[in-house]
């Protein structure tokens, strides 16, 4: 595998000279080593909002996502060796590389619904709220305290990779919710699902699919009750969303639309709208925030290690590498439940899997759920996330960044669009406002655990499939 050096890219943009290749060989270790000095060139904003404009050379030379390739021509297959955070004269030739949906704190769409926070102020949020749970830490670290928090991560992935390859199921790691489709009724999510059938549940799945089964669940529906018997009463718990329970102070302001209705184009189009805002609304955040980040895929770190040990790294625990090279690996998308693809094309934390699942939060802005809904929607969202883990694709800590960030960016947006939405005179829009900002709830997924947990590295030396060190044991 050739590497690409990014500056020779981007002098590339600037010249139209082929782009040279830097570095032969499968090592690893020697990825995101770029040269430092010398003058790069390329495409350079009006604006410096955020400080990712000019590539800065002293953030080269670490260990950081780098599964980018060229498509195709003359350096296809090579390597695109990035740099983090990513910067705009950095960016490749996006149709000629994998590279997914790059973005910085300096687009337009970023800067809208960050409200001008950097990627700074988002670390600064997940470092104040969740501290090692929620920041993104890297195995070159060079503090202690990060590399073990690092480690104690990857300890979770590779029991959550041994319990998976050896057909466990997921409710054995936390309850499993249900999940039913439309007719005809069959389970989308099935609480005896496989901890590697749940990882492909949210593999390739379209953004709004799974949270649109999730609000229309209702036990009421005799199909629907029919098909729960099939598992356990414990598990047979749907949300049983009511439409006509969508605060009227938000979609039925009485200047604004008729009264005395059942009201369809505010009640159930306008929950479809709200899937669809929620998701765009996170995603051009959430995505900056990774390429600002650079975090390695957790593919990229075992793999190195079963093929070099420790030796890219520093004081990688002794139990770490020992549990990853008795893994059978033949190339680093093994270690994941996508084995024909592995983890996307863009870096890790924070996951957007997380960041737009986010419907334990704004359920309780648009209309007033009952405790137990509000229980099963973050059960719902952790299950979206964790998912990811159980395939092999996300730490925990993407997991948690992300459902704090959706929270975070959700909060700052949401009321202004409900007011723009269904308001019609300044009047209304500043009482649909005001009703909104009342009512966002207070977020901290710094310590959730969902019911039933047991700790994934305790379970799986308990099956004697690992020894590895247990710090929640």
């Amino acid at each position: 595998m050739k590497f690409v050096n990014t500056l020779a890219i981007i002098a590339t943009f600037s010249t139209g000279v082929a782009a040279t290749q830097e570095g032969k060989g499968k090592n690893a270790g020697t990825r995101n080593m770029k040269k430092k000095g010398g003058t790069t060139k390329g495409a350079k904003a009006a604006k410096d909002i955020c400080g990712q404009t000019t590539l800065d050379p002293d953030t080269c030379g670490k260990f950081r996502f780098n599964t980018v390739t060229f498509q195709d021509g003359p350096n296809a297959g090579d390597q695109v060796n990035f740099c983090f955070p990513m910067t705009l004269d950095q960016l490749p030739p996006a149709a000629n590389t994998n590279a997914e949906s790059i973005r910085t704190f300096e687009d337009f769409q970023t800067q809208r619904f960050s409200r001008g926070n950097c990627y700074s102020d988002i670390v600064d949020m997940w470092t104040e709220i969740g501290g090692f749970r929620m920041i993104p830490t890297h195995p070159d670290d060079p503090e202690p305290e990060n590399r073990e928090a690092y480690w104690n991560e990857v300890r979770e992935l590779i029991a959550l990779y041994y319990l998976r390859e050896n057909g466990h199921k997921s409710e054995e790691v936390f309850d499993q919710i249900s999940l039913m489709s439309p007719p005809p009724i069959t389970f989308v999510f099935d609480p005896r699902d496989s901890i590697d059938k749940s990882g492909q549940h949210v593999c390739c799945d379209f953004p709004t699919t799974h949270v649109t089964d999730f609000i229309l669940g209702n036990e009421a529906d005799p199909d629907t009750a029919e098909k729960l018997l099939e598992v356990p009463a414990a598990n047979r718990q749907l949300l049983n969303f009511n439409f006509g329970q969508m605060d009227p102070d938000l979609f039925a302001q009485p200047e604004c639309v008729s009264e005395n209705q059942k009201e369809f184009v505010n009640a159930q189009v306008a929950m479809g709208k709200i899937l669809g805002w929620t998701v765009d609304t996170v995603s051009a955040v959430a995505f900056a925030s990774k390429w600002a980040g650079g975090r390695a895929r957790p593919q990229e770190i075992v793999f190195d290690i079963h093929e070099n040990g420790g030796a890219n790294f520093e004081d990688v625990p002794e139990d770490v590498i020992r549990n990853i090279q008795n893994m059978d690996l033949e190339n680093e998308l093994d270690f994941t439940a996508y084995k024909s693809k592995g983890a996307p094309g863009h870096p890790a934390h924070p996951a957007m899997h997380s960041a737009g699942s986010a419907i334990s939060s704004w359920i309780q802005v648009v209309t007033d759920p009952s405790p137990d809904q509000i229980s099963l929607s973050q059960h719902y969202d952790w299950s979206i996330a964790y998912f990811r883990s159980f395939a092999g694709v996300h730490y925990p800590s993407d997991n948690r960044a992300g459902l704090q960030l959706g929270r975070f960016i959700l909060g700052q947006n949401g009321p202004e669009y409900l007011s723009q939405e269904y308001g019609c005179s300044d009047a209304s829009r500043q009482a649909i406002l005001d009703e909104a900002n009342s009512k966002r709830p207070d977020v901290d997924w710094s310590n959730y655990f969902p019911p039933g947990w047991t700790d994934p590295v305790m379970l799986s030396n308990s099956l004697n499939y690992t020894d590895l060190v247990c710090v929640n044991c």
